[in-house]
């Protein structure tokens, strides 16, 4: 478990799981980073949980690369791309978070390489948008 820490104005991401990598994150503040505050690639499997995730110069989380997220409780504000990025075959549940202020859109989907854009990708955002509800956008 990664808990309980304060990780503010790095370089790069704030947490980066990749690599096949397994980790539950809970109760953070993430602060002002040049990559995203958490970065989940590379077929990782992550729960995110209660963090604050703020500031930062792309988007709060990233979740790509056939990485697995779930994303519930988390304070996602004021980072200047997407709050949140689900991209390149990543899978994500995003539940009960507060996300706002952030870049143009507040949660972003890129469709994989090589494949249809799908109008609707499968996420679940309960409670408050059924998947239906959720067009896709290019980051």
């Amino acid at each position: 478990m990664i808990g309980g820490n304060k990780i503010f104005k790095g370089a790069s991401a704030g947490i980066a799981v990749y690599d096949n990598g397994k980790a539950y994150i809970q109760a953070n503040e993430i602060i002002d980073h040049v990559q995203a505050g958490v970065g989940i690639r590379s077929g990782s499997v992550v729960s995110l949980v209660d963090n604050k995730i703020q500031g930062g110069s792309d988007a709060g989380v990233v979740c790509s690369d056939g990485a697995e997220c779930v994303i519930t409780g988390n304070d996602i504000t004021s980072n200047a791309r997407a709050g949140v990025a689900v991209m390149t075959r990543g899978v994500a549940s995003i539940s009960s978070n507060n996300i706002q202020f952030n870049g143009k859109f507040w949660l972003t989907f890129s469709p994989p390489p090589h494949h249809h854009v799908l109008p609707y990708l499968p996420v679940s955002l309960s409670p408050y948008l059924p998947v239906s509800c959720l067009p896709v956008s290019r980051v």
